[in-house]
């Protein structure tokens, strides 16, 4: 993996807040500082946070394209900042190393313009070795 590039960055969301709101429902998140402004604003916060589990989740599409179907073996995100609904998501990853047949990836979220969650993911297999092949590329 030594002098590899970044993956294709790989556009996702809009969160738009139909889908926050169905999230919300679905999971039982019942926190009410993801649907209240005011709660919001009181907590500092510029909007209605994206919880951070539906933000991670974010995530999935992308890794597909990168690593194929079944490849990921563990993903960690740490967030460093709030996600907030209609902002532009993209995500990018770069290789860090490899042992055997585990590949590691610097994955990162970024939210309108900004780094908003960054972590590692590692993925199994020869198909994290053609990652580079960008999305589409058949594995």
């Amino acid at each position: 993996m030594t002098g590899a590039t970044s993956l294709p960055a790989v556009p996702l969301g809009p969160v738009s807040r139909a889908a926050l709101a169905t999230y919300l429902e679905l999971s039982g998140d019942e926190n009410p500082v993801h649907v209240d402004a005011a709660l919001a604003a009181a907590a500092g916060l510029a909007d209605t946070p994206v919880p951070g589990l539906m933000a991670m989740a974010l995530i999935e599409p992308a890794a597909r394209q990168w690593f194929g179907t079944d490849a990921i073996v563990d993903l960690h995100l740490t967030f460093t900042a709030p996600v907030f609904p209609d902002l532009p998501l993209v995500a990018e990853a770069r290789p860090v190393g490899s042992e055997g047949e585990l590949h590691s990836f610097r994955v990162l979220l970024h939210a309108g313009g900004r780094i908003v969650a960054m972590g590692v993911a590692t993925v199994a297999g020869a198909a994290a070795g053609t990652a580079s092949q960008g999305p589409g590329a058949s594995r």
